[in-house]
């Protein structure tokens, strides 16, 4: 799994199964198979490759889909994993994480921290992490470089959707994706050009919207259809 040979590579982690609550934190980067992310906003991804989260205090991440994660979590974010091939996860107190994949991913946590799904949890005293590769300390409070060529808030409405209604958009929209919470492409347009368009008939429940406004990176909301 190219994720745990990125692990391996930066010395971060131990053999899976085992308990270690000090680890340390990578830099960011950005590479095809499995880069490094910062995470200093709310966000959702799909993540086919298996990459390294670092999720600043009171970020709440969404994974759609996993490769085989490693998160680590700072005091307050929130994890939510909907579709996973085996995360490793690492949590400071007052985290919350609902895991409702199938997967048995492993949660090393303090006990302050919540788990809600099938995974392994290993308790710690303590989750400290070593910030000398980021400067000596959190990196948090820059800019996410997950999402820097996202300069437009995209807004979805309304949300929830009742059967029958248009879906409408604060900007143009040129493309959009709708995904199940098992990852499964629903629905797709592209090239379309407009701010409000009419979806086929879909079951009440949630989806994975991704939305593009031209050639940017799309961005993925949750839609509700009631």
């Amino acid at each position: 799994m190219k994720t745990l040979l990125l692990i391996l590579f930066f010395g971060l982690t131990s053999a899976c199964y085992s308990q270690n609550c000090s680890q340390l934190i990578p830099p960011a980067v950005n590479i095809p198979e499995g880069g490094i992310y910062h995470i200093f906003e709310n966000s959702n991804i799909n993540d086919s490759v298996g990459s390294i989260y670092y999720l600043c205090p009171g970020v709440h991440l969404t994974i759609a889909s996993s490769g085989g994660c490693v998160i680590y979590m700072e005091q307050g974010s929130q994890l939510t994993i909907i579709n996973s091939d085996g995360d490793v996860i690492y949590a400071k107190g007052g985290c919350t994480i609902t895991d409702i994949s199938m997967q048995s991913n492993i949660i090393s946590m303090e006990s302050s921290s919540s788990y809600t799904g099938n995974g392994i949890v290993l308790l710690c005293p303590s989750v400290d992490y070593d910030y000398s590769m980021v400067g000596g300390s959190s990196p948090c409070g820059g800019t996410n470089n997950l999402n820097d060529e996202l300069k437009k808030e995209i807004l979805m409405f309304p949300n929830p959707l009742q059967s029958g209604e248009n879906l409408s958009f604060n900007e143009t929209i040129q493309s959009l994706e709708l995904y199940n919470l098992k990852g499964h492409l629903l629905y797709q347009v592209n090239g379309i050009g407009t701010k409000s368009l009419k979806l086929p008939t879909l079951s009440s429940g949630m989806y994975i919207a991704n939305v593009s406004i031209g050639d940017d990176k799309p961005i993925q909301m949750k839609l509700s259809i009631e």
